[in-house]
């Protein structure tokens, strides 16, 4: 076991290095979690099954 303070490494919390490649809803969403601290996703419905958020 580490002493060392956890550290979030996920794509909101960390540029990768990849960040400039990020598409403008990429972008949308990363910007709102870091202003609000949470974002909705709306997927419709398919074939597959129904919408959700």
């Amino acid at each position: 076991m580490t002493d060392d303070p956890f550290q979030c490494r996920c794509v909101l919390c960390h540029d990768h290095g990849d960040r400039g490649e990020a598409d403008r809803m990429d972008l949308a969403v990363i910007e709102h979690v870091q202003q609000h601290g949470w974002h909705v996703v709306m997927v419709p419905e398919d074939e597959i099954g129904p919408g959700f958020a």
